[in-house]
Formats: structure tokens, sequence, C-alpha cells
């Protein structure tokens, strides 16, 4: 009797690797199908693998999709680009393994995807493996945002107000043509420059302090005058409005401002101070009054010449200082229309009651 011979061997540790492969490939494959971008695989450029997010961007189930050509999925108007990729990869050529085209989908609708291939190995034969990522909405925010940012562009340069931006070591790192203009500098005289330099040096010690604070307290700043000095000597005077720039952990680095020139408008309104000046402290009255003869203006040689004080003054019929209270609408008035002034002698009268003569001026 021939005897039985048998072989025992522990495959413990094997049936452990099939297992955790098999857990390894479960977790791969749930990943690749639930993952955000399009997988697929194809061979001889026909479809053999798709993920569902693949199919959601074709609009296609996955049932349809395996065996199409690939190349079904491509609008008409990237067709040849893509076949001639394709083709030229299938050669062995080595060109970029990433682009973007048109998706063709099942509804007639086009998708902007960004593409990447390689090549991998698939049921032991070689095959390409792509990844679609559809980009339609952030091509359109890209363009949006470079909309906007030629709308900031052309306002930036078309403005007359100088706006800059200094870093956190108060250099100016931009500076728009308005500045450039003021300045009378080239963008070589200021940037990468600290931005004293362009200060009136009577004005740095004021616009340090202002500059600390800000910095130190974390806080904008509006409406702040200071001078710049041009290159040619020009005092200018600005106004500025100035904002605190901070980076996504809230930390400064930097700061933008907008500086109008207001060297002509300080120049009026210090001759619009010295005008108001002479004619307050005039020798002679000078006397203002509103369309119904109420007074809204008088320098101090009125007060002094009839006894009230301003406040009394103000909102007062200028008649009611005439003895003669309808002379203005018998004489004074009818002068002023016909001739656009009226000059003569006027008797009025005095606070405590008397009477006197002046000589009075007026004109509309």
């Amino acid at each position: 009797m021939r005897g039985v011979i048998e072989y025992v061997r522990d495959i413990t540790d094997r049936k452990l690797v099939e297992e955790e492969l098999k857990q390894s490939e479960e977790k791969y494959r749930l990943l690749i199908h639930n993952i955000q971008e399009g997988v697929f695989i194809i061979q001889d450029a026909k479809m053999q693998f798709a993920n569902e997010t693949f199919a959601g961007i074709t609009g296609y189930n996955i049932e349809e999709i395996i065996g199409m050509d690939f190349h079904h999925f491509v609008a008409p108007e990237d067709l040849e680009m893509v076949k001639d990729r394709y083709y030229r990869r299938q050669k062995g050529e080595i060109i970029p393994p990433e682009y973007e085209f048109h998706v063709l989908r099942k509804d007639g609708e086009k998708t902007l995807v960004n593409m990447s291939v390689g090549i991998v190995t698939y049921l032991g034969r070689v095959a390409s493996m792509g990844i679609l990522k559809d980009i339609t909405e952030r091509k359109s925010a890209e363009k949006l945002i470079k909309q906007s940012e030629e709308k900031y562009r052309n306002l930036v340069e078309l403005t007359t107000d100088i706006i800059y931006i200094t870093d956190k070591e108060r250099k100016h790192v931009f500076m728009n043509d308005a500045g450039y203009r003021v300045l009378e500098a080239q963008p070589e005289d200021v940037i990468n420059h600290h931005w004293s330099k362009c200060i009136y040096p009577d004005d740095r010690k004021k616009s340090f302090k202002i500059f600390r604070e800000m910095i130190d307290r974390g806080i904008d700043v509006f409406e702040f005058e200071n001078r710049y000095l041009s290159k040619s000597g020009r005092v200018i005077n600005v106004l500025h409005n100035v904002r605190i720039l901070r980076n996504g952990e809230g930390e400064v680095v930097g700061v933008q401002g907008i500086a109008r020139d207001i060297t002509e408008r300080k120049r009026q309104e210090e001759s619009l101070k010295l005008f108001s000046e002479t004619v307050e402290n005039a020798p002679d009255g000078v006397q203002i009054v509103d369309m119904d003869g109420k007074i809204i203006y008088s320098n101090k040689a009125v007060e002094k010449i009839f006894g009230f004080s301003n406040d009394e003054l103000m909102g007062k019929y200028v008649e009611e200082m005439n003895v003669d209270p309808e002379i203005a609408g018998k004489l004074i008035l009818p002068g002023i229309k016909e001739k656009g002034h009226w000059t003569g002698e006027l008797l009025v009268r005095h606070k405590d009651g008397h009477t006197f003569m002046i000589w009075l001026t007026t004109s509309s």
C-alpha cells in the first residue's frame, strides 16, 4: 500500500497580505470614485475606465462611457489639438502633460477643463491615465479679476490724486503716474526709498509721529495734511487718507495711501483769510444783507459806528437803523436796480437813540 504524503504550509501571513491588499485596493477604488477630479483610463483612444466625476463633467453615465472613443468628449474647436497631442505621445514624443481644452457634454454644452496625462499599466497593457479638472468657474473668476484689475489700474493711473504703497520698512513699493508728475520724479527716485524722502523737511517730524501712532494703534488715518517737496524744490500741500495693509495672519505689511494736491486750495484759503481779515479790520463799516434785507455780516467798524454788538446786528433788518424806514424802498433799492449801486447820505440811529449822518455806498 502506498503512503500519502501531505504538505502543510502556514499561509497566515499570505492571507494577511492578501486582506491588506484587498483593503488597500478598496480604499483606492473609493478614493478614485469620490475624488473631485475626473479620472479616466484609455487604451488605443478607447475608454477603459472612468470615475463618477468624469461622468458628471461629460454628462454621460459610466456604462455609456466605457468603450467610447475619448475624442468623442472633445469640443470641435479643440479636437485637432487634443488628437495631435495624444498621437504624438503615443509615438514616444515628450510633450507637456498638462493642458486645457473644452469638453463637449452629452447635452451639447461645453465645459472648460484642465487635463493632466500620464502613462500607466492597466490589465497588463500600456495605457494613458488622465485627470480632468473643471476650471470653468475658476476661469470666469480669473476673467472677472483681470477685468477688475484692469479697471482698478486704469482708475489708479488716470486719477489726478497720488496713490502710493509702502512696505513694512516704510519704503515705497508703488506710486502712480500722478505721484511722479507732482513730485517731478522718476520711479527710481521714489521706489525702494523711504517715504520721508518725499516730505518737506519741516513736516517730517509730525509725519513720523502720525505714522508711528497709526502703526502702534493699528488704525487708519484720514484727512492728514503735510507737504511734499518736488525734485525741483517746489513745496506741495497734500491731504492724505492712509490705510494699514495686513497679511492673512493680521500682521502689518505696509500702508496704502491717497494724497491729494491741495496747494491751490490752500492758496485760495490763505487769500480768502487775508481778504476777510482786511474787511474785518477796515476803518469803514462793511455790511452784507440778504435778499430780505436781513443783516448777515457786519465788520468791527459797523459795530463801533452803530453801537450794536455783532450778535445784536445778525438777523436784524437793516432799515431798522434808518431814521426814515421807507427810504430803502423809495430811494436805495430803485437806485440799485437801475444802476447796480446807490451812493449818498443817510440819516441813521445809534443804539443809544441819537441820530447821525453816514455816507452809504451799496451794490448788489
